[in-house]
């Protein structure tokens, strides 16, 4: 069986799905891609998908744009480290540690990840 990186990292939100999901307007989630508060990938198309993981709760991922400097932009292998299951973090995934109440552990994850992704 494949596992192809949609199944992984999905389900995905447009651009106007990802505001309503915020709450927020196509031009603020304009600025929040900006600033990499948010996540947006590319396909080889041209389209553009905001992961659905990174919206819970009506909020953007908390600490992003520092994970995403660990991983020197390399998005979509950042998606794929935020959503899979961390046994380091006692099976929870990144994304939901970095939700919880001591988020340091999974950013120093994500900085040995982006560091290894690199060497």
């Amino acid at each position: 069986m494949t596992v192809s990186y949609d199944d992984i990292v999905g389900p995905y939100l447009d651009e106007s799905e990802a505001a309503v999901a915020l709450g927020i307007t196509a031009d603020d989630i304009a600025a929040l891609v900006a600033d990499d508060a948010v996540l947006r990938l590319r396909t080889v198309e041209g389209a553009r998908w905001f992961p659905a993981f990174q919206f819970k709760g009506g909020t953007p991922l908390p600490f992003l744009a520092e994970v995403l400097t660990y991983f020197a932009g390399a998005r979509l292998d950042a998606a794929l480290w935020l959503v899979q299951p961390d046994r380091n973090l006692h099976g929870i995934s990144p994304a939901d540690a970095l939700r919880g109440n001591d988020p340091a552990f999974a950013l120093e994850l994500a900085r040995r990840a982006g560091h290894a992704l690199r060497t």
